[in-house]
């Protein structure tokens, strides 16, 4: 049977760099005093993630998603029988499942129970779900299935915390702001939500994060209130982190070299060979250069 997903990311991750900056200057020996080159290297790391997160087909750290599954059906007239067993998701691991519902019709949900209607292999990604009468494996009813959940390498925290009191700065740095991943947003200790700003909050119940840092601005009226903050964080695993540390240290170990030049032999007369020759219509490789022309190329511009 067929799936077809339509995904929503409710909550991006702040970046989606698979290690950081301290982590390679300290694999190529850098003092951490020394930010000649962070420039270079953080577009390095970033530009690598990139590569390695497309190659894999999936995103590591950690987001919010929004995700309906329309599982194929049957032809017609026995339209919903169809059915597929597990149910994958297109994010993993999961951190945690906000909801799962199954649309029964038209502008009707059923919400399903997790170790009643379903259990999860966090893991692998997968929802499986459960006979309503013996509690064993069986298929998903072709139905289409809403999950919200996030998912990736890291944890999610539910953290109390409390609004400092005047004079101020309002705001609460999180406990894993090193690594914070992504906002899950904000309530009173008694379930009442904020609501997310982009600017500076400007009335009570409203509440900004700056992503880069995990700092979360209240406004001046909830001074001293007790709160919950929901967010995710990252821990990419160690295999991971080498794999980006192996092609990034390469890279810049390679950085000063020209990519074209093959060998060099300077003792006497002095030899240089490219793999594509450097002289206007020559196309063949690897084609050794007297000492006469090798002379004359260093010399001129």
């Amino acid at each position: 049977m067929g799936v077809a997903i339509l995904k929503t990311v409710l909550a991006p991750a702040a970046d989606y760099d698979l290690t950081d900056l301290a982590t390679v200057k300290d694999e190529l020996n850098i003092p951490s005093t020394d930010t000649s080159n962070d420039t270079w290297l953080a577009r390095a790391i970033s530009q690598v993630s990139a590569i390695v997160s497309r190659y894999c087909n999936r995103v590591f750290l950690p987001e919010l998603l929004l995700e309906t599954q329309y599982i194929e059906q049957d032809a017609y007239p026995n339209q919903t029988p169809g059915g597929i067993a597990p149910l994958q998701l297109s994010r993993w691991p999961i951190l945690s499942l906000v909801s799962v519902a199954q649309v029964t019709a038209i502008n009707s949900r059923e919400a399903l129970v997790q170790g009643t209607d379903f259990a999860v292999d966090f893991d692998k990604g997968q929802l499986i779900r459960l006979s309503p009468f013996t509690g064993v494996a069986m298929v998903w009813a072709a139905l289409p299935t809403i999950i919200e959940y996030s998912a990736g390498y890291g944890a999610v925290a539910a953290e109390n915390q409390t609004v400092p009191a005047t004079p101020g700065p309002y705001t609460v740095t999180v406990n894993n702001a090193a690594t914070f991943s992504f906002d899950g947003g904000v309530t009173y200790a008694n379930g009442t939500a904020f609501t997310a700003v982009t600017g500076t909050p400007a009335t009570a119940g409203e509440y900004s994060v700056a992503m880069a840092t995990g700092i979360y601005s209240f406004n001046a009226a909830d001074q001293g209130a007790s709160i919950v903050i929901d967010y995710g964080y990252s821990d990419i695993p160690d295999d991971l982190i080498d794999a980006v540390l192996r092609v990034v240290t390469q890279r810049f170990k390679q950085k000063d070299r020209d990519p074209m030049l093959m060998s060099i032999n300077q003792p006497g007369v002095g030899e240089k060979r490219w793999w594509v020759g450097t002289t206007a219509g020559r196309t063949a490789l690897c084609r050794p250069r007297s000492p006469a022309s090798w002379m004359a190329s260093i010399a001129s511009p």
